[in-house]
């Protein structure tokens, strides 16, 4: 769903270089400090930013693609949401502009406890709710299909804090792509499956937090090219490389060796080493 290839981005003084990765339906977490690069690379995937170089996809379109904004919602921390309105009146907008059908927002707000919010004014609540209440348009949505949260528990109203890591597991097992970005490396293991981490505007690891997934990491002749042929396959969870490098993570290792023999014979990429890594977040050589 979410595609990166040697992708480079610039906010001064932030930055983002050469970064590679391929993302499917699931929990991710882009793991580092706004130093490193995260909240950049998560404005760029939403369309916010700019790239300066390198290739992005999101739903098989470039990000922002007017075909896909729909589909696509991005909650930053501070999130942009109509003072003048109620949060239901908010709520019912969002519903109109995505063309989700409509959901009192009651319902909505219920399952995090936020029920009590739906005639509040916009303009009256607190930062932590007015972040719960951007998340939950979010989560809520039925045409959402990707769903990108900058520091989901910073700043977050406590009755939906206790409750986010459930509902986005929850969102991702209905086919989304749910994707964090945090500077804590035990909030990103208990909110995410897959972790790839960020420092200094470049990706040097990659991690699956999730019980029972398999890593396999490939040395190639051309990594470029076997991303690119990896990108979309059904039994690759996510990708990240660097150098001649490549790994993939999947549910079972014979699935994901397969897919890797596929994606090498179709883009003629040459397999020098391929081997399981269970050693968490290693830095690529």
């Amino acid at each position: 769903m979410i595609r990166a290839q040697a992708l480079s981005a610039r906010a001064a003084p932030l930055m983002i270089r050469g970064v590679t990765f391929s993302l499917a339906a699931g929990t991710h977490a882009l793991v580092g400090t706004p130093a490193d690069g995260v909240a950049l690379a998560l404005a760029v995937i939403a369309g916010v930013r700019a790239p300066v170089a390198g290739h992005l996809q999101v739903l098989g379109a470039p990000a922002g693609h007017e075909t896909i904004r729909r589909a696509v919602a991005y909650i930053p921390m501070v999130p942009r949401l109509p003072d003048a309105l109620r949060v239901d009146e908010a709520l019912a907008t969002a519903a109109a502009i995505r063309g989700d059908a409509l959901q009192p927002a009651e319902v909505r707000l219920g399952p995090f406890e936020l029920a009590p919010l739906a005639q509040r004014r916009v303009a009256s609540l607190s930062p932590s709710e007015a972040r719960a209440v951007a998340i939950v348009e979010a989560l809520s949505s039925q045409v959402v299909r990707v769903v990108l949260i900058d520091e989901p528990l910073i700043a977050l109203d406590g009755r939906m804090a206790k409750l986010l890591g459930g509902a986005l597991r929850a969102r991702a097992e209905a086919g989304a792509c749910v994707l964090v970005t945090t500077a804590s490396l035990r909030d990103a293991r208990d909110l995410a499956d897959e972790l790839v981490t960020f420092s200094q505007g470049a990706v040097v690891a990659e991690e699956a937090s999730r019980i029972g997934a398999v890593r396999l990491r490939v040395v190639v002749d051309d990594a470029r090219a076997l991303v690119a042929a990896l990108a979309g396959d059904a039994d690759v969870l996510s990708l990240a490389s660097r150098g001649d490098t490549v790994v993939a993570v999947g549910s079972s290792e014979p699935r994901v060796a397969a897919a890797i023999a596929r994606a090498a014979g179709r883009a003629g990429v040459a397999l020098r080493e391929m081997r399981a890594d269970t050693s968490p977040m290693e830095r690529f050589p």
